[in-house]
């Protein structure tokens, strides 16, 4: 060892022996009682659906508690064994799975990445050749938090190399080790190497590494252990309350950086427990205290946060102070769950709480990272914090009013293509009131209430956090697409029903045609044509079959079949397929959808000429498949 690093380690080795969050600091005992009657005044202040929350104390779990339910939908209790995704909390356990493997000898945080993943490259080779396992774990490693695919499902134990391959294309946002870059990607790539080196896909490799050893029975980070486990599936924000999201989204390539694991708070205790004593759950070593220290080391600034203040990232961590105390601290955002845990390593005392819920509008309540501070507080009998709330008022608050009788213009559907369909309601209440739904893919995923800067600039108000909406209109002054959340959305055409007079009903199934389509056939099946193009509505049992739908709506063979996804018109969620038939030369196509009656399914389906589906759709297909009424 060359001289210059002998010295730096020695610097390194005095800096942590004498490091403050260590410093001792005497405390008398947590007061367990006044911290359970101050959670559960927050939480009945508040808007989470549940709470899971944990206290330590010198190497003991003093307080565990759920409080609230796991979902509004199905009201079970929710309590300190519930399992609950924790996002990017995830890294400190990544973190902690790596050194492990150093303390074991088979890893060094300092050399290049390319050591242990051969074909690891973005697109400047000899500037990723320069990162290190440590600049991954201490986000400054320069590759970008890209995120592309993270709704993309796959589960396979080849799913994180396959992303990290894709980083062959990325150019780096900084160069390696020059400052602080967030980036979920580059915790991939950790885990990626802590798997190879364990020889097992990451979620073992972290059960046996980390969960096993630490008792944390009741966390998995495989998918399938997770719904074992009775994993949450957590809330999107609504007006008033929590809307349960139908189905996980978190995915198996993201692992690592935090998009499976799902953790009780009773397990969370535990693991802060193992950090703060550098013991196991059978009380045997689990670490060197010097590598839990260097976790906790002041390793690249973060930017600083108008809300928590002047941060530095650790490894996995990040550590700063907070009210004249050093602490490590993470959060984690699962899309529809949140975590946020703190250690106060000179108190010996961690707190952690997870949400089963996105982050709420922290102007009307409290967030995690205050919680859990104020937490600490309360149970060592020290005065409340504003850490993690806002500093300034809202500045999205106004005086401007919109007129009543301009409402009416903003009423209406628009919809937009990104990651996933999307489609924004808009509607006026009795007292004149616009309310939002947003929908994308299916599930409803935000509501609010419209509150106006001005005519081109709302804000989606409920409990999460408010989002920006800009209209725009065309030269005649009519509102025709929005952006929201990124997208500019465009309005649904107005329908074009020629009234409920003319409603077809056959054998349980009524619609309205659109203006200039015509009953075409009665008996069981209801049908309306309009030129070549019909719609054919009605049921058949047993399972789902696509092509028997098509050939029931009076076409032929289906040739090729394209991928299946959801739809939500009115109030229905729909499933649906494009379809290529062989009648007619193969030139016609059939969009099939699909929805479960009691013992049977409904179909609708809508048959045109091939280069006209979409047309046809847009323009009076859907708005004929709002009037449709089933059994």
């Amino acid at each position: 060892m060359v001289a210059w690093m002998k010295m730096t380690l020695l610097l390194v080795t005095w800096t942590l022996l004498w490091s403050p969050l260590r410093a001792a600091t005497p405390a008398a005992a947590p007061d367990v009682a006044a911290l359970d009657r101050w959670f559960q005044e927050q939480f009945d202040a508040a808007a989470y659906p549940g709470l899971g929350v944990v206290m330590v104390h010198e190497g003991r779990t003093l307080y565990a508690r759920g409080f609230g339910v796991t979902s509004v939908d199905a009201p079970t209790p929710l309590d300190a064994d519930t399992p609950v995704g924790i996002g990017s909390l995830t890294k400190s356990l990544t973190a902690l799975c790596l050194m492990r493997l150093v303390d074991q000898g088979r890893l060094d945080l300092d050399r290049p990445v390319t050591d242990y993943l051969a074909d690891f490259h973005t697109a400047d080779q000899v500037q990723s050749d320069r990162i290190t396992v440590r600049m991954l774990l201490s986000n400054s490693s320069g590759l970008p938090s890209m995120d592309r695919g993270i709704f993309t499902v796959e589960r396979d134990g080849d799913a994180d190399l396959r992303l990290i391959e894709s980083l062959a294309g990325n150019v780096l946002n900084r160069p390696p080790g020059s400052g602080f870059e967030y980036s979920n990607e580059g915790f991939v790539v950790a885990g990626r190497i802590a798997a190879e080196l364990h020889g097992k896909p990451f979620s073992e490799t972290l059960h046996d590494l980390v969960l096993q050893p630490l008792g944390m029975a009741h966390s998995s980070a495989d998918p399938d252990q997770v719904v074992r486990l009775g994993g949450l599936h957590g809330h999107y924000t609504g007006a008033t309350s929590g809307l349960p999201a139908g189905r996980p989204l978190a995915l198996g390539r993201y692992n690592a950086a935090g998009s499976v694991l799902q953790c009780s708070a009773a397990d969370l205790g535990r693991y802060l427990n193992a950090l703060l004593t550098g013991r196991d759950a059978a009380g045997q070593p689990l670490l060197a205290r010097e590598l839990i220290d260097d976790m906790w080391r002041d390793h690249v600034l973060m930017p600083e946060s108008e809300r928590l203040g002047k941060f530095h990232y650790g490894l996995g961590w990040m550590v700063g102070e907070v009210d004249g105390r050093r602490v490590a601290a993470h959060g984690g955002h699962a899309i529809t769950m949140t975590s946020f845990a703190m250690l106060v390593p000179a108190q010996e005392a961690g707190l952690a709480i997870t949400a089963n819920i996105e982050t709420l509008d922290s102007h009307r309540f409290p967030d995690l990272p205050t919680l859990a501070n104020n937490g600490l507080h309360v149970a060592f009998g020290e005065p409340l914090s504003d850490f993690g709330k806002p500093k300034r008022p809202d500045v999205s608050r106004n005086d401007f009013t919109l007129p009543s009788e301009e409402a009416i213009a903003y009423v209406g559907r628009y919809q937009g293509s990104g990651l996933a369909t999307t489609w924004l309601e808009v509607a006026q209440r009795a007292d004149g009131e616009l309310t939002v739904a947003v929908t994308r893919d299916g599930t409803l995923v935000k509501r609010g209430v419209l509150d106006f800067m001005n005519p081109a600039r709302a804000y989606v108000r409920g409990i999460g956090t408010a989002m920006p909406v800009f209209w725009r209109r065309d030269a005649a002054g009519k509102v025709h697409s929005v952006r929201y959340a990124g997208l500019q959305l465009l309005r649904e055409r107005e329908a074009r029903v020629s009234g409920d007079e003319t409603r077809v009903d056959v054998a349980g199934f009524s619609m309205v045609p659109a203006v200039g389509w015509e009953a075409t056939a009665t008996g069981q099946n209801l049908i309306v044509s309009r030129g070549s193009a019909h719609v054919w509505a009605g049921a058949l049992t047993g399972s789902v079959d696509v092509a028997q739908a098509v050939i029931a709506a009076g076409g032929g063979g289906v040739l090729h079949e394209g991928p299946t996804s959801q739809v939500t018109v009115g109030q229905r969620l729909w499933q649906k397929v494009a379809v290529r038939s062989t009648d007619e030369n193969s030139n016609r196509c059939s969009l099939v959808l699909w929805r479960p009656l009691v013992g049977q399914t409904a179909y609708w389906v809508l048959s045109t000429e091939v280069d006209q589906l979409t047309q046809v759709f847009q323009q009076d297909g859907r708005a004929m498949l709002k009037t449709l009424v089933t059994p």
